[in-house]
């Protein structure tokens, strides 16, 4: 990996990146789904 100013691995980085966010986003999403039901669900019964 050099930063010999190459313009290739500038675009696929954005992309990455977004991807990147995306992922995290549905992650904490769904850690945030899976704590509320494992915390909400002794108070529902």
């Amino acid at each position: 990996m050099t930063t010999a100013g190459h313009p290739g691995p500038a675009a696929p980085s954005k992309e990455s990146t977004m991807k990147l966010r995306t992922l995290s986003l549905v992650y904490s999403i769904s850690t945030l789904a899976m704590a509320v039901f494992v915390l909400g669900a002794p108070y529902k019964l």
